[in-house]
């Protein structure tokens, strides 16, 4: 394991890279011109990254980078086949009634203007499962597993059901973070042929402090 400005490499060889994204940091390079994930590892490793899955910018987590077109195309494949495993965690506003384990399915259409996904009854098909971890006094921590790959697919449907990510003030949260995070981590990953990856808890923020000792059973 590499740490380098706060990024940490989980995962590198001649095919794949795999690596930390801290809160906060675009996963590619955008309009806003702040430092992405990959012009970072592209500067560390003195070579060129092919992204191979998104993350939105005030969450952390776990992102793929392939080293080559050709194990980009093959690898976004089994991607699009659904061969790849990921699970996020996400603390949520505790407004609502959530069974222990259950499954969510909305219809989502993404705004490019507004960079926001709606439930509208023309979208697309979208369904997540959950599984409540731990309660607090105000928030739920849950272990998600998407179903499908819609933007802001997390956000948007626990921000339907009223039940916003913490800090997520685009879907309904009460207060955003001071840091503008939002409390949600892409936290395991499994790809064919390699050992699961599984990024840290950030545990230098109190909430998910509390929440270590859980995930760690």
């Amino acid at each position: 394991m590499k740490k380098s400005n706060k990024v940490t490499i989980l995962w590198e060889d001649e095919d794949l890279l795999v690596a930390v994204k801290p809160f906060g940091m675009p996963t590619r390079p955008d309009k806003s011109g702040d430092p992405s994930l990959q012009a970072h590892l592209e500067q560390t490793t003195g070579a060129p990254l092919f992204v191979l899955h998104h993350l939105d910018r005030p969450a952390a987590g776990l992102i793929a980078f392939a080293r080559s077109g050709a194990v980009a195309g093959r690898l976004s494949a089994q991607l699009q086949q659904g061969k790849w495993q990921k699970t996020y965690l996400a603390f949520v506003e505790k407004n609502c009634a959530l069974s222990p384990r259950g499954r969510l399915t909305h219809r989502l259409v993404r705004d490019g203007a507004v960079n926001k996904s709606f439930v509208r009854d023309d979208g697309k098909i979208s369904k997540l499962e959950y599984e409540v971890l731990k309660e607090f006094d105000h928030y739920m921590l849950l272990r998600i597993h998407l179903l499908s790959g819609r933007h802001h697919q997390i956000r948007a449907q626990f921000g339907a059901i009223g039940c916003p990510v913490k800090g997520d003030w685009k879907y309904g949260a009460k207060r955003g973070n001071r840091d503008r995070s939002i409390h949600l981590l892409a936290h395991t990953l499994t790809i064919p042929g390699y050992p699961l990856l599984q990024a840290p808890i950030p545990t230098d923020d109190p909430l998910w402090a509390l929440a270590a000792p859980t995930l760690e059973h």
